[in-house]
């Protein structure tokens, strides 16, 4: 019988006591463990189908009050096809992430299979991005900081000047900036110039009658949001950009 590799969802330590959890309810706490559970297990990034709520609220009564709750509280968001649990990506690894440590498993295996000369069945890369025993609790590693900070910076606070406030009135989305800097500096070149052209553009629609409350500035960058407001185009769909996967 083989050894059975898990992924793992995180959660700080103080998750139920915070007062967005407190406040939305003992159910609605339920269903957001399940969807960040559910998130991390099938790499949606956070990305919560609108199909999956009645599985994910076995159990739960009233689920569409507890979601409401969880939006109202602001530990979802509601988007094109189903929700977005708010800042998952600042606890979790990407999709892509994984498929690159998955990928570098493969080829670190394929290495010292060639080194050796033969393939031992004994020998197997971890495909999962795990381990047997994983520690839950082990750092994210820190990036690496870029070689041009003083332009990074400047570039950011181009970006954070422009993004719209939310609907507590604060710069960023009233997202804190120390993440969201953190997270810029990760950006290649290519995508930070690409967020300068389209944060205009979403700040725009944002200030339009009826349009959503701005989003987290960390949440949008995550997420790779700038996909949505490049020049000449409108909104993208949410959904289509975050990608659906098979569930099986």
């Amino acid at each position: 019988m083989g050894r059975f590799l898990m992924g793992w969802a995180k959660f700080d330590d103080q998750f139920t006591d915070h007062p967005k959890v407190v406040s939305a309810g003992a159910l609605a706490e339920l269903l957001d463990v399940r969807a960040v559970i559910h998130c991390a297990r099938y790499e949606t990034d956070g990305f919560v189908q609108s199909e999956q709520l009645s599985r994910l609220s076995l159990g739960i009564s009233s689920p569409k009050r507890q979601v409401a709750a969880l939006v109202r509280v602001g530990l979802w968001e509601e988007v094109d096809g189903g929700w977005v649990i708010h800042d998952f990506l600042d606890y979790h690894p990407s999709a892509q992430q994984k498929h690159e440590e998955r990928e570098a498993a493969r080829e670190r295996m394929a290495k010292v299979r060639e080194k050796k000369g033969r393939s031992s069945p004994d020998v197997r890369p971890n495909t999962n991005g795990t381990s047997p025993y994983p520690d839950p609790t082990r750092p994210v590693p820190k990036a690496k900081p870029s070689d041009e900070p003083d332009r990074v910076s400047e570039e950011f606070d181009r970006f954070w000047d422009q993004y719209p406030r939310g609907k507590a009135g604060k710069l960023g989305g009233d997202g804190p900036r120390k993440p969201a800097l953190q997270r810029w500096r990760r950006l290649s070149d290519e995508e930070r110039a690409a967020c300068l052209r389209a944060v205009e553009n979403y700040a725009h629609h944002i200030a339009q009658p009826d349009s959503p409350n701005a989003a987290h500035v960390t949440t949008w960058l995550n997420q790779e949001r700038w996909e949505m407001w490049q020049e000449g185009e409108g909104p993208r769909d949410v959904a289509a950009l975050l990608g659906t996967r098979a569930y099986s």
